[in-house]
């Protein structure tokens, strides 16, 4: 398996604390792992957000070689209580085929 390490900042800047869904869109075959919340891997993440701050995250994405070096997939973020949602375009990197 290969692995890429990103860095996702969450911001709510509203006054109350809210629970956000970060998912994984692309990249099949894919799963991340967000230390803070143990060794499990998943598609999808709820992450509480402290009301007006940021928290920022350490997530891995694991998948299987597939000889492209480059693919392309997304971090999906909303919160499904005030309708926000914000993506995030990300490229996995793998050695590519070497002929």
């Amino acid at each position: 398996s290969l692995r890429n390490g990103y860095t996702l900042r969450v911001l709510n800047m509203v006054p109350t604390p809210r629970d956000v869904n970060i998912s994984l869109v692309g990249l099949e075959g894919a799963t991340m792992r967000i230390p803070e919340f143990g060794k499990e891997d998943a598609r999808s993440f709820t992450v509480h957000a402290e009301p007006d701050a940021a928290t920022t995250l350490k997530v891995f994405v694991t998948r299987k070689p597939t000889g492209a070096a480059i693919n392309e997939f997304l971090f999906v973020i909303e919160d499904s209580d005030h309708a926000d949602r914000a993506t995030y375009r990300a490229a996995f990197n793998a050695p590519g085929d070497v002929k």
